[in-house]
């Protein structure tokens, strides 16, 4: 218990932390779930390694650079009225989702033994 308190407290103060933690675990977990339902797999015939890279690319890309779009757009709209809300939500669509599908598709191929040239083909 102290140990869970202690990283409570942990992430409390490192905030990316959580968020590295967070998406490190949602990754595989939407990576499972996309294996059982698309895939048709089990227990016994899961992708762990596959499950592993999401976990990484969640983790190590995905948990910083959300953790630093939403301090930005926090400084860039600080009110959270309706307005500031949708000028996020749009400005994420436009400029940060191009960055993190290209981004998503590059290392995964990398990450899945592709070369650099055959990982910016995939973009």
């Amino acid at each position: 218990m102290k140990m869970f308190r202690q990283l409570i407290e942990f992430t409390s103060r490192y905030k990316v932390v959580r968020g590295m933690l967070s998406y490190g675990t949602l990754w595989p977990c939407g990576c499972l779930i996309e294996q059982t339902i698309i895939e048709k797999r089990t227990y016994h015939d899961y992708d762990w390694m596959k499950c592993l890279r999401f976990s990484l690319f969640g983790a190590l890309f995905m948990g910083p650079t959300i953790y630093v779009w939403i301090r930005l757009a926090g400084i860039m709209w600080p009110r959270t009225d309706i307005r500031s809300s949708l000028c996020k939500a749009l400005t994420e669509q436009v400029a940060y989702d191009p960055f993190a599908i290209s981004s998503f598709l590059f290392f995964m191929n990398l990450m899945d033994g592709g070369s650099f040239q055959q990982a910016k083909k995939e973009i």
